[in-house]
């Protein structure tokens, strides 16, 4: 079945009388594609304040200063340029994952569709990391992993599950794949697999006992 993907674009116009509260003078722009369209103005209003404003194209995306989750490369290719990063949209999952790509602690600004200015707090990136590294020695301990396969267009990666299925067997541990479209995360609990390996999108890293491959590259090629 062929599958129509539409953009959808939101008409509201964002308020920008909190942009003056932005000291940093070089600032990256990077918005999900609902709020593409506000970029011009925002860009405009900073560099109206005397500020210099940076875009880039990411490589999996179609415009510049988009993000997806799994592609942040449109901050991180901007990222030895700029001072602090804006980011156009709602929620913390897309700036979460461009300040964890990010390898200085530089400011990320949230705008928010009604205008609300507030800084992404550090703490959310430091409350990651020791989730993952808990996930980490979790997967050391356990002997039933997990390996998640999605069939979505440009997210299967059932070649690489084989490779980690393969590899994770030959050191003992017992490797099952999961196929599926959306992640049933209230139907994983029915299976004995404490950890979970994702070879979808990167994003599923968030979720609790779940790591991309890159996360155990070292204790599969050890």
């Amino acid at each position: 079945m062929k599958t129509l993907y539409i953009e959808a674009r939101s008409k509201k116009q964002i308020p920008l009388n909190n942009l003056g509260r932005i000291k940093e003078k070089k600032i990256g722009l990077i918005s999900t594609i609902q709020h593409l369209s506000q970029l011009p103005r925002v860009k405009a209003e900073l560099e109206n304040q005397g500020k210099k404003v940076f875009l880039a194209k990411g490589i999996l995306t179609k415009y510049k200063g988009q993000i997806l989750g799994c592609d942040v490369s449109a901050g991180l290719k901007i990222a030895d340029k700029v001072r602090a990063f804006l980011y156009l949209g709602t929620g913390e999952f897309h700036p979460l994952a461009l300040a964890l790509k990010i390898k200085t602690e530089k400011p990320i600004y949230l705008l928010s569709p009604n205008g609300r200015l507030e800084l992404f707090p550090q703490k959310k990136v430091e409350k990651f990391f020791k989730q993952k590294k808990a996930a980490y020695l979790h997967f050391l301990h356990e002997n039933r992993i997990g390996i998640i396969v999605s069939i979505k267009p440009g997210q299967e990666n059932l070649k690489t599950a084989l490779f980690v299925k393969e590899k994770l067997q030959r050191k003992g541990k017992k490797a099952f794949i999961f196929l599926c479209d959306a992640i049933p995360f209230d139907e994983l609990e029915n299976f004995k697999c404490n950890v979970w390996i994702n070879t979808a999108c990167p994003g599923l890293q968030f979720e609790k006992n779940f790591l991309n491959v890159a996360d155990i590259s070292d204790f599969l090629n050890s």
